[in-house]
């Protein structure tokens, strides 16, 4: 099991936008990836998903992003 922080939770779906895109959450307009989050240690598959959930989330919230940005998530 594997606990994260919400600020390490943040960081790793920043890093996984920026790897797509070539910018991360901070060059994004703001989004609440809380539901995306777990206080609780849980596994790596789930942390996994979860990163990749919240990046998708945050990339659908933004005006503008057509269908070849989200193709990459």
């Amino acid at each position: 099991m594997i606990s994260m922080t919400f600020d390490q939770f943040w960081t790793r779906v920043s890093n996984y936008i920026a790897r797509r895109i070539g910018v991360g959450l901070d060059d994004l307009a703001d989004v609440d990836l809380w539901d995306y989050y777990s206080p609780e240690p849980e596994d790596a598959e789930f942390w996994k998903q979860a990163v990749r959930d919240a990046a998708e989330h945050a990339m659908s919230e933004q005006d503008g992003v057509d269908d070849d940005i989200m193709s990459l998530f």
